[in-house]
């Protein structure tokens, strides 16, 4: 399945109607997410695209999980006829004047090895801590 982008007001008619379906106020389970109460009532407006750390955080905390959460928002999107904002392109877009497309895109391409190169082991160490804990 081809994944779609997301429309930030389906997601957070998806959230809502999760968060009634389970008895929890808005305030409840901002509480029970450990995410602000102004943020989430942003989210489930369509104002705010939650992060994933806070979507994993208040689908957990609606015993869910969260591509369901997503999935979800996009039956609601189609149902309703609502489209996904589309991103813009990095790369031209965001292209210095002057420079040359291939110029760009090889900095662009060695500035991302080198940020992924520091990442990899933060991510690593994580994702061992994970399955350690998980057992």
């Amino acid at each position: 399945m081809t994944r779609t982008a997301l429309v930030p007001e389906a997601l957070g008619e998806a959230i809502q109607r999760r968060r009634e379906a389970v008895g929890y106020s808005r305030p409840d389970l901002a509480k029970a997410a450990v995410v602000s109460y102004p943020y989430l009532y942003e989210i489930e407006r369509g104002k705010k695209v939650p992060s994933a750390e806070a979507l994993e955080k208040i689908a957990g905390a609606l015993e869910i999980e969260p591509w369901r959460l997503e999935e979800d928002a996009r039956e609601l999107a189609a149902a309703q006829g609502l489209e996904a904002p589309v991103a813009k392109p990095v790369v031209g877009s965001a292209m210095p004047q002057g420079d040359d497309e291939d110029a760009f895109r090889g900095r662009v391409d060695r500035l991302t090895a080198d940020v992924m190169s520091r990442v990899e082991p933060i991510v690593r160490d994580a994702i061992i801590r994970a399955i350690q804990e998980s057992r």
